[in-house]
């Protein structure tokens, strides 16, 4: 066994060891047209959702963004109101 066979070797029964941490993908960023696409609603429509107190709108520059996930939460704990 040479020295790159023992070092191969050292490494992978170190790696036994390590916890693995599973990558997460990024979170899906929808415009405001995405959001009117996913909802199947229209423009006015969506501008009076983002203006609502509590919708899950982040502003970036002159423009906005919405999480996926935050969008889909939101809309959970709409249907009582």
């Amino acid at each position: 066994m040479d020295l790159q066979d023992l070092i191969t070797s050292f490494a992978k029964e170190v790696a036994k060891y390590i916890p693995v941490q599973e990558s997460k993908e990024p979170e899906e960023v929808m415009t405001i047209k995405d959001v009117e696409q996913f909802l199947q609603i229209g423009r006015s429509k969506s501008y009076e959702l983002i203006k609502m107190e509590g919708f899950p709108v982040y502003r970036v520059g002159t423009e906005y963004r919405i999480l996926k996930s935050e969008l889909v939460e939101w809309m959970r704990t709409q249907k009582g109101a």
